[in-house]
């Protein structure tokens, strides 16, 4: 599917979601063709950047995008291209995991090396060149929990420091670069930050 805020209608009553545009929904069965350019850019899975065979775990990974969203008011990863999505990710989640995640990516050799180093594509400020840098990413730069808080009303109300803390961990599940690690929608439904008032 192709879920982002666009393709969901709310009710006037605001007690119901319903999901538009099923352009590129496929049965649950059916064969998939491998195609990097899959649903929209800043909600795309990265498993479908790197040519890994997808599942409802994409729909879950674009859902976590859209709660960030609606809670932040901003884009959660805001790459230009497919190369940029893979940066910004790893800013946020830290490195994929080589042997569960990358060896499985058909196009996984366009974004990392055969070390596991990300190839970062850019232009040269004074040349104008196209190059490539190549690095590892250790650890995540940003923080959800972080982020969360800098677009909070009341950050330091418990709370809603509780609530920020379900939906950062609400988040981590759903956004986990594992595909097959995410959290599925039956068990996101439990979650606490859903389930608690």
């Amino acid at each position: 599917m192709d879920i982002k805020p666009d393709n969901l209608l709310v009710d006037s009553s605001l007690s119901s979601i319903l999901i538009c545009d099923f352009g590129s929904a496929q049965w649950a069965t059916s064969y998939r063709t491998i195609n990097s350019y899959l649903a929209s850019r800043f909600y795309r899975a990265p498993e479908i950047i790197l040519g890994i065979p997808y599942s409802f775990a994409s729909d879950c990974w674009a859902l976590g995008c859209v709660f960030y969203e609606l809670y932040t008011g901003q884009i959660l990863f805001q790459g230009g291209n497919s190369n940029e999505m893979l940066r910004e990710v790893m800013e946020v989640k830290g490195p994929f995991p080589k042997r569960r995640v990358l060896s499985r990516g058909v196009f996984t050799s366009t974004y990392f090396d055969e070390d596991g180093l990300f190839m970062e594509c850019g232009k040269d400020p004074l040349t104008q060149r196209s190059i490539v840098r190549k690095y590892i990413v250790k650890s995540p730069k940003k923080h959800l929990l972080t982020m969360l808080k800098q677009h909070s009303p009341n950050p330091n109300d418990p709370k809603e420091c509780r609530k920020l803390g379900q939906l950062a961990d609400l988040l981590e599940q759903m956004l986990d670069l594992d595909p097959e690690k995410r959290i599925t929608p039956t068990q996101a439904l439990k979650h606490a930050f859903i389930v608690e008032r």
